[in-house]
């Protein structure tokens, strides 16, 4: 089951970098806000935010970066994802995100690349230790899980 594969990882992944990021002493920038809506372009089903959610929460915005750690993950981990299986588990998670009614589609792909550069950023700062730990649980994770 890819989805339980890749839940697990996004969770342990965004646990892991958390607790590096919370163990350093540097200061975290100020979250910017996404881009403002176009006023010139209509909006589609899919991009129109859910009723009753004037704004996305931190913690959807959250899950969408974690998300996007784990996309980015095998840049830094030397695991064998192809990009198009990438590109399909961060359509499988935008798809299963904006069914559950609490972010649009634009507001998913703002967060979620957004969430490519912190995520590339933290790994890059990342010690070896830390790098290593991550990456050995999300191979583990990984191997553990059936394929196909």
């Amino acid at each position: 089951m890819k989805n339980v594969e890749l839940k697990s990882a996004v969770l342990a992944l965004s646990i892991m970098l958390a607790a590096a990021a919370c163990g350093r002493e540097q200061a975290e920038p100020a979250a910017t806000p996404g881009p403002e809506p176009s006023a010139s372009a209509p909006a589609t089903a899919a991009d129109e935010a859910p009723a009753g959610a004037a704004t996305v929460s931190e913690q959807h915005r959250g899950m969408v970066r974690a998300g996007a750690a784990f996309y980015v993950a095998p840049e830094f981990c030397g695991m064998d994802y192809t990009d198009a299986e990438r590109t399909r588990m961060r359509e499988e998670q935008k798809q299963a995100t904006v069914a559950m009614g609490q972010i649009s589609a634009s507001e998913f792909d703002a967060a979620f690349d957004a969430g490519i550069g912190e995520a590339r950023q933290a790994f890059a700062n990342a010690s070896a230790a830390e790098l290593k730990q991550t990456c050995d649980t999300l191979k583990a994770m990984r191997a553990a899980t059936p394929q196909g």
